[in-house]
């Protein structure tokens, strides 16, 4: 086998749900990637350009009202990642039984969307994360951590966002209910100028302050993240999965390498550790 041949069979083949203001952003990271062939795109109407500025020529472009299984035959891919609309839930299973892994980076689902993810969770693996960034999951991720090892710490989590935001961050909430605060006290909103997004989480110790911060910058942070939920994706067995758990399990992953490395064995060696995804 050749090395141009090998490289083309280990490449995932990605396909791309929604070409609005962020997954065209998305679809600019994925073209850039150097271990991925972005086949298509749906985009929600035929409305506007045909084709978005800067999608390479060999990208297959369709719309939702057009799309259907013939289509995902003639353009098979590995990984959808979906930054569409909730609705596009219910061709979920039938990604999934094409043999499509499914990366949902969508804010939220109602109930009527629940059966389409269970469906398609039957038959492959199916990632779902409202904030699909690498960075905020990682602080979530750390966060926990640095609970376990200080759990007498004050903890206040911050958010800070633009001045039109009206409601409190998700994400902010999200990151409360993960180390078990009240959110109507240990949340901190702050909305100021133009700041596109940004979360931090304080312990307060006696003698040390430790700050976990994560701040978005554009939106390709997002490709950046369904990217990498993509690369971990390929690799699990059917079922529901978060992005926390694709940080978590990568983070204990490195830390068991991390210990094998630095452990000597009885006699001389190495101690081999396993971990728990």
């Amino acid at each position: 086998m050749t090395a141009q041949r090998a490289d083309r069979q280990t490449r995932l083949r990605i396909g791309l749900m929604g070409l609005g203001r962020i997954g065209s952003l998305v679809a600019g990271e994925l073209a850039a990637a150097d271990d991925m062939d972005l086949c298509w795109a749906v985009r929600r109407t035929g409305d506007g350009d045909a084709r978005p500025s800067g999608l390479a020529p060999e990208v297959a472009v369709t719309t939702a009202a057009e799309w259907s299984p013939g289509f995902l035959r003639e353009h098979p891919v590995d990984v959808v990642i979906d930054f569409s609309h909730a609705s596009a839930a219910r061709h979920y299973p039938m990604l999934a039984q094409a043999g499509c892994r499914i990366v949902s980076a969508i804010s939220h689902y109602g109930p009527e969307a629940q059966p389409f993810l269970a469906a398609a969770a039957r038959h492959a693996a199916v990632l779902h994360s409202p904030n699909i960034t690498l960075g905020i999951n990682f602080v979530l991720v750390a966060s926990r951590l640095m609970q376990r090892l200080a759990p007498h710490a004050d903890i206040e989590v911050v958010e800070e966002h633009f001045r039109g935001q009206p409601e409190t961050s998700g994400t902010a909430l999200k990151l409360a209910q993960a180390l078990g605060l009240d959110p109507t006290r240990q949340v901190n909103s702050i909305r100021v100028g133009g700041i596109v997004g940004r979360h931090e989480v304080i312990f307060g110790l006696p003698n040390q302050t430790i700050r976990l911060t994560h701040e978005s910058i554009s939106g390709k942070a997002f490709g950046q993240g369904a990217m990498f939920a993509a690369r971990w994706l390929a690799a699990q067995r059917p079922g529901r999965y978060t992005m926390e758990e694709a940080v978590r399990s990568t983070f204990a992953a490195t830390l068991a390498d991390d210990l094998a490395a630095a452990t000597p064995a009885p006699g001389g060696g190495r101690v081999r550790w396993s971990s728990a995804a």
